[in-house]
C-alpha cells in the first residue's frame, strides 16, 4: 500500500476492521504507528522504515494474515500492549537494542519462533503475558529484567538453562510456566517465587 512520502504518523484506528490487505510499506517519516491502527485487518507482511520509534497499543493485533518475519529498526523505543497479538509470525523474533518499553500483551499468542529470544539490555521490566503462548525453539535471555508481571512467559517452550538476573525480588505466578527448562540460575536477591 502507497501512503503519501510526507506522513509521519498513523493515526489511532486508522485503518482497523478494514478491508486492507497484502503488503504494507511504512513511508521513511513515520514515527509512529497508533492504537489499534491496522487491528483486524489481513494485511500479510510488514515493512518497517529506519526511524519508526512507537508501535502503539493493538497497532497490529488480532492480524492473523501477518506472517513471516519482523525487521524492526533500531530507532525502535518502544512496542505497546497487544501490539502484535493474535498474529501468525514466524522465523526470529529479534527486538532492536534501543527498546526501552515492552507492554503488557505485546507478543501474546504472534507466532512460532526459531531461534533464541533475546530481551535487550534498556528493558529493566515486564508487564505480564508478554510472550505468553508465543513458541520458541531456543533459550530465553532475560539480560537486564528484574521486574516481571505475571505469565510473561507462559507456554513458550523455552529449553536448557534459564539465568535470572540479579537485582530481582520476585518473581510471580505462573511466569516460566509451560517451558522446558533444565536448570535455573537464581539471583542472591531473590525473595519470593
Amino acid at each position: 500500500k502507497e501512503f503519501p512520502s510526507k506522513l509521519k504518523k498513523i493515526g489511532t484506528y486508522a485503518f482497523y476492521n478494514s478491508n486492507l490487505s497484502g503488503a504494507l510499506v511504512l513511508p521513511d517519516d513515520v514515527v509512529s504507528i497508533g492504537d489499534n491502527a491496522f487491528s483486524s485487518t489481513t494485511i500479510g507482511s510488514v515493512t518497517f522504515n529506519s526511524r519508526l520509534e512507537t508501535i502503539k497499543s493493538s497497532a497490529f493485533n488480532n492480524c492473523g494474515s501477518l506472517s513471516g518475519e519482523l525487521h524492526f529498526p533500531q530507532s525502535l523505543k518502544r512496542i505497546e500492549e497487544s501490539a502484535f497479538s493474535g498474529c501468525g509470525l514466524s522465523g526470529k523474533l529479534i527486538l532492536p537494542d534501543n527498546l526501552e518499553y515492552l507492554g503488557e500483551l505485546a507478543f501474546y499468542d504472534a507466532g512460532t519462533f526459531v531461534g533464541d529470544l533475546w530481551i535487550p539490555e534498556k528493558i529493566t521490566r515486564l508487564y505480564g503475558r508478554t510472550f505468553e503462548k508465543c513458541e520458541f525453539q531456543g533459550m530465553l535471555h532475560l539480560n537486564n529484567v528484574t521486574k516481571y508481571g505475571q505469565g510473561d512467559f507462559i507456554d513458550c517452550g523455552f529449553k536448557s538453562e534459564l539465568v535470572i538476573p540479579e537485582g530481582t525480588i520476585d518473581i510471580p505466578n505462573q511466569c516460566f510456566k509451560g517451558n522446558y527448562i533444565t536448570s535455573i540460575v537464581f539471583p542472591n536477591t531473590l525473595r519470593k517465587i
